[in-house]
């Protein structure tokens, strides 16, 4: 049967053609539609995710030992907690959770082995600080190197921070993923004393 003049012949071959690119157009647009979305959450996400601060080796290669660790300090530490500085040479702490605050010439050495170490203000509370406590004892079964102590009110301005050599992380408060992320990134690496394992 003859088709009417003034409208193309369209085969059923066509018309299906036409039906599946329609199809793959309105896939294509959601696999778009879904990565553009990913992509700005993760974007976000990373925006409020907390990071460590990078501070300068103090030392430049010198020993910067103190005669005990009641000594005056020569300089000033960089930051606070110090992340490398002058230290006692005579000893560290021994890794765990400590109930009393102990002597940043003395924790500045624990860092110059690879520690890391939670500080926490002694003002926080009772439950956030058994969280930082078992953490600290979890992570302890991996890598030993670990210390979490408290920390005069007046010395640190955040609830909650982490140190390595030279890194710092602070916190608003407790999150347990951060630290365990500063702690495998950090314990045993980068520092000039390589006494502790490295990662976990």
């Amino acid at each position: 049967m003859p088709q009417p003049k003034g409208r193309p012949s369209v085969s059923g071959r066509q018309l299906r053609q036409k039906q599946n690119d329609r199809s793959t157009m309105v896939v294509v647009g959601i696999i778009l539609g879904v990565v553009v979305v990913l992509a700005a959450g993760m974007y976000a996400w990373s925006l409020t995710r907390p990071s460590a601060l990078h501070f300068a080796d103090v030392t430049q290669g010198e020993t910067n030992h103190l005669s005990s660790p009641t000594d005056p300090l020569p300089t000033p530490y960089n930051s606070n907690p110090p992340t490398s500085g002058w230290h006692w040479g005579g000893g560290v702490a021994d890794p765990g959770v400590k109930t009393t605050p102990i002597s940043d010439t003395i924790t500045v050495h624990n860092l110059e082995h690879g520690f890391v170490i939670f500080h926490y203000r002694s003002d926080l509370d009772s439950a956030t600080v058994q969280k930082l406590q078992d953490l600290t004892l979890s992570l302890q079964q991996q890598n030993p190197c670990i210390i979490t102590e408290p920390r005069p009110v007046d010395n640190l301005d955040v609830p909650i921070a982490a140190t390595s050599w030279t890194y710092m992380l602070k916190l608003d408060s407790y999150d347990e993923s951060a630290l365990r992320s500063f702690f495998a990134s950090h314990v045993g690496r980068d520092n000039p004393e390589k006494i502790c394992p490295v990662g976990m």
